[in-house]
């Protein structure tokens, strides 16, 4: 992040995503200018790709460097003997097949141009926010709130403990009590009920 962001001159936020069935991992940026969110993936994956090229190549020095002083220790073990010592011959064995190593480990540093990293596509700037999306987030919404109007109808279903009818009595006293008569509820003159009030639903 500061490299990219060095190399904007901008601070750089941005997600990585990798995927569990490749090496291949997807760079996301989200900003209010299209602009902006390209450049700042574009310029973290080249960061990331500048990174691992010298990383890969500063190992390869190493191991060159280190072979470079087996080499040199061989040689001054050689140069100690004599020039019938049996020894020499391992010696000189080992002296081979490590300047062999030397030469493919200076060949691979040359070659090293990607360090085992690539851009596989470059970020376009896009033509469409990618949120908010009103369609979507409306009907979340209206779906949401649709369930949580069904929630809370049955939780005060469930927590209403009157009785509004005889049958509802009886299933909580038990059957057998007589039910006298039924008070409906009037809700005015439009209501349509089976036994009116008159008092209440024609006064005069």
């Amino acid at each position: 992040s500061e490299a990219a962001s060095e190399a904007v001159g901008a601070p750089v936020s941005v997600r990585v995503v990798s995927d569990d069935e490749s090496d291949v991992v997807r760079v996301i940026a989200r900003s209010g200018v299209p602009e902006v969110a390209a450049r700042d993936a574009n310029a973290y994956a080249r960061a990331y790709v500048d990174y691992r090229l010298g990383s890969t190549v500063q190992r390869l020095v190493e191991a060159g460097d280190e072979v470079t002083t087996k080499i040199a220790e061989i040689d001054a073990q050689i140069a100690a003997l004599p020039a019938n010592s049996p020894r020499r011959a391992p010696l000189e064995d080992q002296r081979a097949y490590l300047v062999e190593q030397q030469s493919r480990l200076d060949v691979s540093a040359n070659l090293a141009d990607s360090g085992g990293a690539a851009v596989l596509a470059k970020a376009d700037v896009p033509t469409t926010p990618v949120e908010p999306k009103p369609v979507r987030n409306a009907l979340l919404g209206a779906i949401l709130g649709l369930l949580l109007g069904i929630g809370i109808a049955f939780l005060l279903e469930y927590l209403d403990d009157t009785v509004k009818d005889h049958g509802a009595l009886e299933r909580v006293l038990g059957p057998g009590l007589p039910v006298l008569t039924e008070v409906p509820s009037l809700g005015g003159r439009r209501q349509k009920v089976d036994h009116p009030l008159v008092v209440v639903d024609d006064p005069t």
